[in-house]
């Protein structure tokens, strides 16, 4: 076998394993309002100037600013730890940026 063939296998399972990856937690804000946990937990994200449920590319947005925070040291601490003192929303650092805010859903 050719050492090119043997690098296929892996390369074919882990390019859709990074695309799911990527797009778990924008899909699952935009289609169902949150990730399982959220859900769970009875929350979901919206737009903080309509309380809309977000939009594919809002939500991507939302992502794509919060995921590279968790390479920097201590700064993907202080964008989860920024909700605890945020008046009067309790927004990350990543909401603020997105325009977003996590609420408590409606009993349905």
């Amino acid at each position: 076998m050719p050492r090119d063939a043997a690098a296929l296998p892996p390369l074919l399972i882990g390019i859709p394993v990074l695309i799911a990856v990527v797009l778990y937690e924008p899909f699952m804000n935009w289609k169902y309002g949150g990730t399982f946990g959220k859900q769970i937990c009875g929350l979901r994200v919206a737009q903080l100037d309509t309380g809309a449920p977000l939009t594919f590319g809002r939500s991507l947005g939302r992502w794509a600013v919060v995921f590279p925070m968790g390479f920097v040291p201590l700064l993907g601490l202080l964008n989860v730890l920024w909700c605890c003192w945020d008046e009067p929303y309790r927004q990350c650092l990543h909401d603020k940026v997105a325009g977003t805010v996590v609420v408590r859903r409606r009993a349905q």
